[in-house]
């Protein structure tokens, strides 16, 4: 992967390319929010969304 993890840091690729491959952030966010079971938690969905939306303004915003 490239590293892309943070808004700035999509945003500057957006720039400079079509898009920005972000999967391994947000696969780090979702393993992140799970329990000791490794099964989702009630904020699970919304931490995971709340990464995509700002990823997603800011390389709009680029």
């Amino acid at each position: 992967g490239f590293g892309i993890r943070t808004p700035q840091q999509a945003a500057e690729a957006a720039r400079l390319a079509d898009g920005a491959v972000v999967g391994t952030a947000l696969v780090d966010t979702l393993a992140a929010s799970l329990d000791e079971d490794r099964r989702a938690r009630p904020e699970t969905v919304r931490q995971v969304l709340d990464q995509v939306r700002g990823l997603a303004e800011a390389i709009r915003a680029g």
